[in-house]
């Protein structure tokens, strides 16, 4: 609970950003809080396991990722891509749109049909 706590508030750059590191990848470099992280991955599998029951598990759900300051390669738009890191939706365009607020912005529409294509909620 603590780890999902901190990764709330901005701590959760000291996750995400390492994550994201390929440099570091490429040298094989461990994540420098491996402990942190696998406690975070912990909590949102069981997370994910409680929003397996009930309707919305199965319910076709639009949620929107609102990234600001980024532009799309053409080898992006040709190919996709991953996230490496967690990574916030939302349900609601508005929110997303409020992340995004750049010169730059981007706002992803992912269509999901049940809880195995979403995170935890």
């Amino acid at each position: 609970l603590v780890a999902l706590r901190l990764y709330t508030m901005p701590f959760f750059r000291f996750i995400n950003d390492p994550m994201r590191d390929q440099e570091r990848m490429k040298r094989g470099d461990p994540h420098p809080l491996p402990g942190t992280t696998a406690l975070i991955v912990r909590a949102l599998r069981k997370l994910k396991r409680v929003g397996a029951e009930g309707d919305a598990a199965v319910r076709t759900m639009v949620l929107y990722r609102g990234m600001k300051d980024v532009k799309v390669s053409d080898l992006f738009e040709l190919q996709g891509g991953t996230e490496l890191a967690p990574m916030s939706t939302s349900s609601e365009l508005a929110v997303a749109a409020s992340y995004s607020i750049s010169y730059n912005s981007l706002i992803f529409r992912i269509l999901t049909k049940n809880n195995l294509e979403r995170g935890a909620d």
